[in-house]
């Protein structure tokens, strides 16, 4: 498989698992009570194999310049940051044993990993 061929798959793998979520939230609009770990499963299969499969394909640009060593940095910190935010949500939310509101955690999660992501295509497209 050709360096091209694997950034075209890793780019349709995290596509799909992006756009799991989209038959959830159509269920749930048209009041269906769906079980979530089918679809989070799906996403973050579809997510993390085709964030593998990019690195894997990406060729080793050689030493980078400073400012884009920093963007690569901010960004991998905004991602975890985002992705963390669900360990503190499932932290309380088995802890206390007190069922907690998405919504707070779910913009926190999405304001990180979007950015994050923005930020890595950024540089990804600037070489």
């Amino acid at each position: 498989m050709t360096d091209q061929q694997k950034l075209r798959l890793s780019n349709l793998s995290i596509w799909l698992g992006v756009l799991a979520w989209v038959p959830f939230v159509g269920f749930r609009l048209f009041g269906y009570e769906v079980s979530l770990v089918p679809f989070l499963i799906l996403h973050l299969v579809g997510v993390s194999g085709g964030l593998i499969l990019r690195k894997l394909a990406a060729p080793d640009p050689g030493e980078a310049p400073r400012n884009r060593v920093i963007l690569r940095r901010v960004s991998t910190v905004l991602l975890v940051l985002g992705v963390s935010v669900w360990g503190v949500y499932f932290g309380l939310k088995w802890g206390t044993g007190v069922e907690r509101e998405v919504t707070p955690f779910l913009i926190a999660h999405l304001s990180g990993v979007l950015t994050g992501a923005g930020i890595k295509i950024y540089t990804f497209m600037s070489r």
